[in-house]
């Protein structure tokens, strides 16, 4: 018989990300299955983010630097999204957050989450930048929660894509001077 804590121990393992602190895919696929394929409405919010440059961190400052920036972002992302629902670590630099924010408030969210990650600064000298894609269920006609993932996913690599443009950085961490 396994006691109330190993029990305890056990499920935090398994829904716990052990880097960041915050939960992990496995959490994200039991929220996504318990929301199931009913629309959702009103103020539900999908976000889904991913951070720049982070091959040039690991290839230039090590891995322990790349660690560093998944923490930070982990934890910038959370303690801004934390009263509005949950942030997940979903993969290796991926994150994705589902909650409800309030129309009024939600550019003031989003607008914090870029200006936190502006100000933090690695130990190793390294910036945060984080590309997000967010979006809510009224932007969508009845949309399912495969809908805004989609949407999200979409509006995430556009944001990617033109921070890379705009830096003049390729995906793969070169410099370019050509503005790709």
């Amino acid at each position: 018989m396994i006691s109330r804590k190993k029990r305890r121990d056990l499920d935090r393992m398994a829904h716990i990300d052990n880097t960041t602190g915050i939960k992990n895919r496995r959490s994200f696929d039991e929220a996504v299955t318990q929301i199931g394929n009913e629309p959702v409405s009103g103020d539900f919010v999908l976000l889904s983010s991913d951070l720049n440059e982070l091959k040039q961190v690991n290839d230039t400052m090590g891995h322990e630097a790349g660690d560093e920036l998944i923490i930070a972002a982990a934890h910038c992302l959370n303690s801004i999204m934390e009263p509005y629902g949950g942030v997940f670590r979903v993969g290796g630099d991926e994150f994705a957050a589902i909650g409800h924010i309030p129309r009024e408030a939600r550019q003031a969210v989003f607008d914090r989450i870029r200006e936190n990650c502006e100000l933090w600064i690695g130990s190793c000298g390294q910036k945060l930048s984080i590309s997000v894609g967010y979006v809510a269920a009224e932007e969508i006609s009845d949309p399912t929660l495969k809908d805004l993932r989609v949407e999200a996913e979409r509006r995430m690599d556009e944001a990617k894509t033109r921070y890379y443009r705009e830096t003049g950085h390729d995906r793969r961490g070169a410099r370019s001077g050509l503005n790709k």
